[in-house]
């Protein structure tokens, strides 16, 4: 499970990462914002990745 503290202290590195809390959901930390994000995969179709806003959230 993902911690405020986890993701405060996390930076950016030389390459994107994510850290992984449960049921799939992620927090990506590219070399800018951090933001939320969960993959899924439609009934149809190929894998997406739903957006949900930057961390922390305003």
């Amino acid at each position: 499970m993902l911690t405020d503290t986890a993701i405060k202290t996390a930076e950016a590195q030389d390459k994107a990462f994510r850290l992984a809390d449960s049921e799939g959901l992620f927090i990506h930390v590219p070399m800018g914002k951090k933001f939320w994000f969960m993959p899924y995969r439609p009934s149809v179709g190929k894998k997406q990745k739903l957006t949900f806003g930057p961390y922390p959230l305003h």
